[in-house]
């Protein structure tokens, strides 16, 4: 049977281990899985979501609009400028124009199988 110094050292040990692991992945941000960058909801959330936007001084509002509508081209050297920041790959003015061109689109509604835009209003 061990004594309980040497316990005490094992669960010592572990949670060196675990802050470390913890404090290396708070500074290594592009360890966070990233979006599928085929809209502005998925760039925003490979960025970081909304945490990571509001180091750029997109309120939480905004980022509820970009998401539905697109990202603002005003924005889009800014959008830039953090994915270089936080280490995310790909996203270029072309991906940019192509994620708001999918967020113009009509979505289809699970019930009718119609856009969105083309539903019945009552």
């Amino acid at each position: 049977m061990a004594d309980i110094g040497s316990q005490f050292n094992y669960y010592e040990e572990t949670l060196d281990i675990n802050s470390y692991i913890l404090n290396y992945l708070s500074m290594n941000d592009c360890f966070c899985p990233t979006g599928d960058l085929e809209t502005s909801r998925g760039i925003i959330e490979a960025l970081g979501g909304t945490a990571a936007m509001a180091t750029i001084g997109v309120g939480a509002t905004a980022l509820s609009n970009w998401r539905k509508h697109g990202i603002p081209r005003l924005r889009w050297a800014d959008v830039m400028d953090l994915a270089v920041t936080r280490g995310v790959e790909g996203i270029t003015t072309a991906v940019l124009r192509t994620a708001c061109a999918n967020d113009a689109k009509p979505r289809a509604t699970a019930a009718s199988g119609t856009a969105a835009s083309e539903a019945p209003t009552t």
